[in-house]
């Protein structure tokens, strides 16, 4: 049992998948229910099932029902044999609308920062490309994620903010070393943007993404009761990869947006 209860996101994804000796031994989900209870109003949903088959068949399970921000959460899965797991997580405040940060100087490339309000329990900041890869027969989507949690700080010139500096330069050429293109190919960037989530507890520091929690978490760090696996109650925002400045050129955050694929 992996995933988040994000009372920044309209959408609840979280991959259950009961125990079995074979990895591809895998039923479609109907067998399986999986239920999110709000535990401060009582209120229960019954998520969806979802059979996302990629490098492997795993199962996704979903409900688009609101979550509330600073709320206990109770997400169990049951078999029809009545073996549950279950794990209970709380949500946290919602957190100041982070923002990016340009500052330029004659001469020299300008220098990109993420500030975050230092009163949240900072839980992930990615910068995410959304770019095309493109030849004479190619012409593919692809997301790049770039984590940057564990290089934030707070430091004495911004003494309110966890601050990260970003690089787009060592970002782009990042992505170029991943990406074979054949001869003549090229890299466009469609868009670019910062996902920044908190969570309600304190969070383990040797952890640099949330993406983790799905895919590389040790099976000794577990979180669920009479099963295996990590949920977190977070809160995320997506913002523009660029700086807003107010009428007097001070710099303010540029508002949320939508995840953009």
């Amino acid at each position: 049992m992996y995933g988040l209860v994000d009372a920044g996101a309209d959408t609840q994804w979280v991959r259950i998948t009961p125990v079995r000796e074979q990895i591809d031994l895998l039923t479609d989900g109907s067998d399986l229910k999986v239920t999110l209870q709000n535990l401060d109003t009582g209120r229960e949903v019954t998520l969806k099932d979802s059979l996302f088959t990629r490098d492997r068949s795993v199962l996704n399970f979903w409900t688009d029902e609101p979550v509330v921000h600073n709320q206990t959460y109770l997400l169990k899965a049951e078999l029809p044999g009545g073996e549950t797991s279950e794990v209970t997580v709380t949500t946290p405040d919602e957190m100041p609308v982070p923002k990016v940060v340009i500052f330029t100087a004659p001469g020299l490339p300008p220098d990109y920062f993420v500030f975050v309000d230092k009163n949240v329990n900072l839980a992930d900041i990615q910068v995410k490309y959304y770019v095309r890869l493109l030849a004479s027969d190619l012409d593919v989507e692809r997301t790049f994620s770039f984590a940057y949690r564990n290089e934030a700080d707070i430091i004495d010139d911004f003494p309110d903010h966890y601050t990260v500096k970003i690089d787009p330069n060592a970002e782009l050429k990042e992505i170029e070393r991943q990406v074979l293109l054949p001869p003549g190919g090229e890299i466009e960037v469609v868009y670019r943007q910062v996902y920044v989530a908190t969570s309600a507890v304190e969070w383990n520091e040797d952890i640099e993404s949330l993406d983790d929690i799905i895919y590389t978490l040790p099976q000794t760090f577990s979180n669920v009761n009479n099963g295996l696996g990590y949920v977190l109650g977070i809160d995320s925002k997506y913002i523009p990869y660029r700086g807003c400045l107010d009428e007097d050129s001070y710099p303010i955050d540029c508002g949320e947006e939508e995840p953009f694929w």
